[in-house]
């Protein structure tokens, strides 16, 4: 819990982010189920955190259902990433630009990825949340506003 623990703390790195002014709050996870499955407490540390913002999830087609039964967040997007799954058509590569636009014409205060993919994180930057927050791990610190060490020592599910 780490880098949400630093987001939702007074803490120097987030002095000029104030809480009360986050209303839409974006994440992206486009990935297999068990990764979705990884970040249920992170959303519900989110959604308590930030009880008055609509949270909207980005998903892999085949989680997209189940996201929606589970009521992880208000909203859940089917997004197939064209990175994903060894597919790399120009197609889905067209579509990943055109969710972006759409996507960053509702003007999310908030964006989060868990990953520390470039990819995610640029896909996450097309959209332009007013802050973006993620790992660095790939060397995508500067497409965050408020980017995070990776911490390799912890598991994925403490990572979250």
């Amino acid at each position: 819990m780490h880098p949400l623990w630093l987001l939702f703390s007074h803490t120097k790195y987030f002095s000029a982010f104030d809480k009360s002014k986050i209303k839409k709050i974006i994440i992206g996870e486009y990935h297999c189920i068990g990764d979705v499955v990884l970040i249920i407490p992170a959303l519900k540390v989110l959604k308590k955190s930030f009880p008055d913002a609509e949270l909207t999830l980005i998903t892999n087609p085949d989680i997209q259902e189940l996201a929606k039964e589970m009521k992880i967040a208000h909203e859940v997007i089917s997004f197939q990433a064209p990175w994903g799954r060894g597919k790399r058509k120009w197609e889905l590569w067209k579509n990943a630009h055109s969710l972006a636009v759409y996507l960053q014409q509702k003007s999310y205060d908030l964006g989060i990825d868990f990953k520390s993919d470039l990819r995610n994180l640029y896909f996450l930057w097309k959209i332009k949340p007013s802050f973006r927050v993620g790992f660095t791990a790939s060397g995508g610190k500067f497409l965050l506003t408020h980017p995070f060490d990776f911490p390799f020592q912890l598991h994925q599910t403490n990572r979250a």
